[in-house]
This record gives C-alpha cells, structure tokens and sequence, in this order.
C-alpha cells in the first residue's frame, strides 16, 4: 500500500518534547524547564519584534541627478520613543551625502511627514534635497 505506514510512538504525541525536570536555584525556589524554555522564547521573540539596537529610522535614496535625491525614511514598527526625529535624520543624511560628494551643503526643496497604515502603524518622512557648492 503506498502512503500508508504503520509508525509506532508517532504524532500526535500525548506527552511533552520537554522534560518534566527542574532547576533548583536556590534552597527554596525551583524552575520547572518547561517554564525556563517559555520564557527563553518569549524573550527572544521580544528581542527579534522590538530590536532596540537597531536603528528606529530606515533610509531609502534615489538619486535623480548629480545634484537632487529623494530621501524616503520608514520608521520601525515597534518603537519606545523617536517620533519626531524624521526631519533631523532627514538633515543628517543630507550632509552627509553632501560632504560625501563634495558639496558645501544641501537645500531641503520639499518635505512631507505622514503614517502608514497597514498592519502596524509606521511614520514616514520624505524629502527632495538638492546638494550646492559654495553655500
């Protein structure tokens, strides 16, 4: 017969992956495993949503011509703090993009901030600049 097999101890299982043993931490207080391996995974799915030492700001750049970009900033979806920042990162890349190439300075010829809405709310920020000599 093909696609049938007989497996015994197969799936569905009726007891736990995890051991039912524990850690004693002190004279008084145990952890079950169990519960150490939930809170593991709980801690980890919290580090890889939230990621608090990864920037709270994405930058995206065209480059429309030797001069002018349009910077496009998407923040996290998940953050503690920086919603007005989008502006001064805005200013920051664009000094830097113009000492990169060698331009005194940049002007800001529009800009826009809004949010995007979809499953988590995220600011956005966009603007034109274009970079000057001789400021």
């Amino acid at each position: 017969m093909v696609g049938c097999a007989n497996i015994s101890g197969g799936y569905p299982r009726d007891n736990s992956l995890i051991p039912g043993a524990s850690i004693k931490v002190s004279p008084h207080q145990t952890i079950s495993l169990e519960g150490l391996v939930q809170a593991a995974a709980t801690a980890y799915l919290f580090y890889v949503i939230v990621d608090p030492l990864a920037p709270n700001w994405h930058i995206e750049e065209a480059r429309l011509s030797e001069e002018h970009y349009l910077l496009s900033l998407r923040m996290k979806p998940v953050i503690t703090g920086g919603d007005g920042e989008a502006r001064q990162v805005l200013a920051r890349r664009a000094e830097q993009l113009a000492r990169e190439r060698g331009y005194s300075g940049y002007q800001l010829l529009k800009y826009s901030e809004g949010i995007e809405s979809g499953l988590l709310a995220r600011r956005r920020g966009d603007g034109l600049i274009e970079l000057v000599r001789g400021m």
